[in-house]
Formats: structure tokens, sequence, C-alpha cells
């Protein structure tokens, strides 16, 4: 006797994780392979652009910007815990802590930087995501940040991009 077991099949593939700096990153690189991770052991860069990216450019380039396309969100994590966000043709990454949620730079153009402290959230997403989505996004917003914080950062993913599966996104969570 053969059981069948049903398998859902989903039309993108998995989030890919990359642990670095004391982060633990998910990753939707999206068809267009708009996010990228650059790992290492002190400091880590997540980089989420509109299109699709030759490079991600390197270790040693983190205190330049890394190479990129002008409309990408570019997130420099330390072990430390802080972060420094550069968007400055993009959307701004939003952080989730326990107490708040929290746009990161608050002013567009100018670079954000905060800490995160173990357990909290950024989510970095293309603007084809928030485009695509807004409804979706609205609820996300509206939802009690101690929900965000503790569903499984791949669903995020899944539910965001279930309607663009070409655009880019990471979720960011400080472990401790």
């Amino acid at each position: 006797m053969t059981a069948t077991i049903p398998v859902r099949i989903s039309p993108y593939p998995a989030p890919r994780h990359v642990l670095g700096a004391g982060f633990d990153i998910a990753l939707h690189e999206g068809a267009a392979r708009a996010a990228r991770v650059v790992p290492g052991a002190k400091r880590v860069c997540v980089v989420v652009a509109d299109g699709a990216m030759s490079t991600a450019g390197s270790p040693v380039a983190f205190d330049l910007p890394v190479a990129g396309p002008s409309s990408s969100c570019q997130v420099w994590g330390h072990a430390d815990g802080a972060i420094q966000v550069r968007a400055a043709w993009a959307p701004p990454a939003l952080l989730v802590s326990r107490a708040r949620v929290l746009m990161v730079p608050e002013t567009p153009g100018t670079p954000g930087v905060c800490v995160m402290a173990p357990g909290d959230r950024l989510l970095v997403l293309s603007s084809s995501a928030y485009e695509a989505a807004p409804e979706r996004m609205v609820r996300l917003l509206h939802e009690e940040p101690a929900r965000l914080l503790a569903a499984e950062a791949d669903d995020l993913l899944e539910g965001l991009f279930r309607d663009v599966p070409e655009a880019g996104g990471a979720v960011v969570t400080r472990l401790g």
C-alpha cells in the first residue's frame, strides 16, 4: 500500500538563510535576483534593489557604499547589534521591536543608525514589493509588533512575496 503525501509547491524558491555578525538573514532574492547578502564575522551587509545586481560588493568594501543600483536599500549590521541603513532612492527598512515599529532611516536620503536588541527584526523590501501588495503592507504595518516578531521569517517573506515573486527582500533578525 502506498500513501500519497500532499506537497505545496511554491512558485518561487524558498528563502535562503545566512548567518553573520550575530544576525539571521532570511533572504528572498526574487526572480530578478534583487537581494544579496555579504556575510562576515564582525559585519554583514544586506542589499535589496528593484532590479538585478551584478555584485553586492565585498567584505573589504563595508565602509564604502556597496556596488548596487542607486535605488537599493543597503543595511550594514555589526556584531554589537548596531545597524546603518542607507536608502536614498529606495524604501526605508522597517525596524520591529517589542515596543514599536520604526522606519530606518526616518529621513529619506540620510543614513539611519540604531541598535537592534536580540529578537528585533528589520524588514528590508524592494519598492516593487510595496507597490504590488499595498494592502498586505498595510496589514503588516498595523499588526502588533509581538506578532511580527513571533512569526517565522520564512512565513513573513512567503506572505509578502506571494504575488510578486520577482521582487526582493530580507528579514534580518538579531540573534542573542
